[in-house]
């Protein structure tokens, strides 16, 4: 992954900061009239029942948009199965692979017949096949059980068994807004193509019974491109967002979460960069950890520079101000939310010295050491060979002088940040036994630990035996309730969840009171987001500057020649040039790579593989300029299978307008 985002951070460099904006993430049901009419002003061509229709299921391209195991999005690309995503998913599966993996990362790999692809164990793909608005529904069970979650659950099962579909329901803004979205799961999944690193896609292929899935839409693919300030629209699962948190509680993460979890997270960063550098055996059990952890680490700096460059917190206080002028002139809005940003305030300033209580606990406790999640997820078994199995993966794919250094990190920032009245009464013995030698305690708590003997492991009886394990003794010996009951946080918390619901719902009936309704948080749901391409592409030179010493010498070759046939665009009347990304406005957030990116007809044109500079924004705000995607040419994908692979079979399954 982190091979593929650095090609993509030269890429997304090449681009002005400050894209025009696209519309958003909207819910694929809300896709109605008012919204169509933007979307016609941008440029579409079709009639948006051609993209979804609620009442006819399988009329519309979205119903070939998938989701990959709930992290990245895809689309059919035929009929027989065969799916089209990032190439994310399929560069971390193959580094599984070991040696074999490392020589097909470099090369690609490409299944020779349908039984040459490979099963991908655990693999699910997610298609959706129905929306059902229960939002009455759910108000009345509610109700009747005072208890939502389990009101929604009770929905999922209904739902499951009357369409004997997968079912999962969706709770948006605070209640104001409910669906149960039936899925079709498929969990035979089959790599079929994976074209050597950073080329930015992957295909694999869904299998029923056996056999290749007969799916009821695929994609019409287009050849011709996306000039600048063509319409464009990317439909797919981006993951959960907290764009419409108030002014109020995005100050309060600013000032105490991010800076905290931030600061935290440096302190591991140093540790493992240290022990990658002295010793290489550490690097392949921690690259990818240290990938990922780095990864937020630069974005979150990335995110906050530019949010305070846009003024990000002067934005939503605005909108706040608007929300509050509009609920106060609608006398029966006023009533349940008059003093709404007054009580958001006052709540999120008494959970503070709480709050920045726990976020210590989690950062040192739960997140201090990787181990610990081992241990927790083995005392949380079902069997004891679950258990056992876990804690010999601990030993494996752990370094025992890395986890102790990082343990006696986390008791420094433990012992030192909090007050001794959270302590357990094992966590204060160690701190009497061994006082500020954090490496001595972390020395004993490892070395009387399951997770540094197999033998022990080996001879384990009852998941009950792991309540004495001194390192599993010591994570969890300070439990979250004395937090909450310290200096009453545990209802101070309350106040300020109740009044963070109020606001959702204060601000969705603002926004339909004044037909200027909002999209919800994404939250891996099927999802449309819209705009126009800016007519910046990818030439294949900047694809070569970042391939790196290791990339195979064949590809290199293939990419040097030039020679793209009937893949390539004209110029000047010759068709002899080959994009590899183009660029547009149309919104980005994790989960949306591998989306399906279409024209004004509805045709397949490339797919999502990133967010632009300004995208990293996305978690937290959707604003003028905060968006962007990176796509890759649907040309450079068919001129890998046809010219470079030679995948006659595959390129046969796509239908070509």
């Amino acid at each position: 992954m982190r091979r593929l985002r650095t090609v993509l951070a030269v890429i997304a460099l090449l681009l002005p900061l400050g894209l025009r904006a696209g519309e958003g993430l909207w819910l694929i049901q809300d896709l109605n009239s008012a919204l169509e009419k933007k979307m016609r002003e941008r440029g579409l061509k079709m009639h948006a029942r051609a993209i979804y229709d609620m009442d006819s299921p399988g009329a519309g391209v979205a119903d070939a948009v998938v989701s990959l195991g709930g992290r990245y999005s895809g689309a059919f690309v035929s009929d027989k199965g065969l799916l089209l995503t990032s190439g994310i998913p399929a560069e971390d599966f193959i580094g599984k692979l070991g040696d074999v993996g490392k020589d097909l990362l470099r090369d690609g790999f490409w299944a020779a017949s349908e039984q040459h692809e490979i099963p991908v164990p655990g693999e699910k793909v997610y298609s959706l096949r129905r929306v059902y608005d229960v939002t009455k529904e759910l108000h009345s069970l509610e109700s009747q059980l005072g208890n939502r979650e389990e009101a929604a659950h009770r929905l999922e099962l209904a739902y499951s068994e009357a369409t004997k579909l997968s079912c999962f329901a969706h709770v948006y803004w605070e209640g104001e807004q409910s669906y149960v979205l039936a899925y079709k799961i498929y969990d035979d999944v089959r790599l079929v193509a994976a074209p050597p690193a950073k080329c930015f896609y992957s295909l694999y292929r869904v299998f029923e019974n056996g056999k290749p899935a007969v799916t009821s839409k695929s994609f019409l693919v287009s050849v011709e491109g996306a000039e600048k300030g063509a319409f464009t629209a990317a439909l797919g699962y981006p993951d959960g967002t907290s764009r419409n948190i108030s002014s109020i509680e995005y100050r309060y993460q600013n000032v105490l979460t991010r800076p905290l979890s931030s600061e935290m997270g440096r302190a591991r960063l140093r540790i493992l960069d240290k022990w990658i550098e002295e010793d290489p055996s550490v690097k392949s059990k921690y690259s990818g950890r240290v990938a990922r952890l780095r990864e937020s680490l630069e974005d979150d700096a990335a995110s906050l520079a530019i949010e305070k460059d846009r003024g990000l917190q002067q934005i939503k206080t605005s909108k706040d101000e608007e929300i509050q002028a509009r609920v106060d002139k609608d006398p029966s809005l006023q009533g349940m939310w008059r003093n709404l940003l007054e009580g958001l305030e006052n709540s999120y300033g008494k959970i503070l010295p709480g709050e920045r209580d726990i976020i210590l606990r989690n950062e040192t406790l739960v997140d201090g050491t990787f181990v610990a999640g081992y241990l927790i997820r083995a005392a949380s078994a079902a069997s004891i060979k679950e258990a056992t199995d876990i804690l010999f993966a601990a030993n494996r794919e752990t370094d025992p002088r890395v986890e102790k250094e990082l343990l006696a990190q986390a008791l420094s920032e433990f012992y030192t940040n909090l007050d001794m009245s959270y302590f357990g009464p094992y966590q204060r013995w160690i701190q009497r036994r061994f006082g500020y030698n954090w490496s001595e305690a972390a020395d004993y708590l490892w070395g009387k630990s399951l997770v540094s003997q197999p033998s022990m492991t080996a001879e384990l009886e009852s998941i009950d035996d792991l309540a004495n394990d001194s390192l599993l003794k010591f994570l969890t010996d300070s439990p979250l309730v004395l937090y909450d009951i310290n200096d009453g946080h545990a209802s101070k918390l309350k106040d300020a969840k109740k009044f963070s619901s109020d606001y959702l719902k204060a601000r969705y009936w603002a926004g339909v009171r004044n037909n200027e309704p909002d999209y919800p948080d994404a939250d891996a749901t099927l999802r449309l987001a819209f705009g126009a391409a800016d007519g910046t592409v990818t030439p294949v030179t900047t694809l070569l500057e970042g391939l790196g010493q290791g990339a195979s010498a064949r590809w290199k070759a293939a990419l040097q020649k030039d020679f793209w046939g009937r893949w390539g665009f004209r110029v000047n009347g010759k068709r002899h040039k080959m994009a590899t990304t183009f660029m547009t406005d149309i919104d980005f957030a994790d989960g949306m790579e591998g989306s399906p990116v279409i024209d004004a007809q509805g045709r397949l044109i490339g797919i999502v593989s990133g967010g632009t500079q300004s995208s990293v924004v996305g978690k937290r705000a959707y604003f003028e300029g905060s968006s962007g995607s990176v796509c890759t040419d649907i040309r450079f994908i068919l001129w890998t299978l046809d010219r470079y692979a030679g995948q006659k079979r595959i390129l046969k399954e796509f239908e070509i307008d």
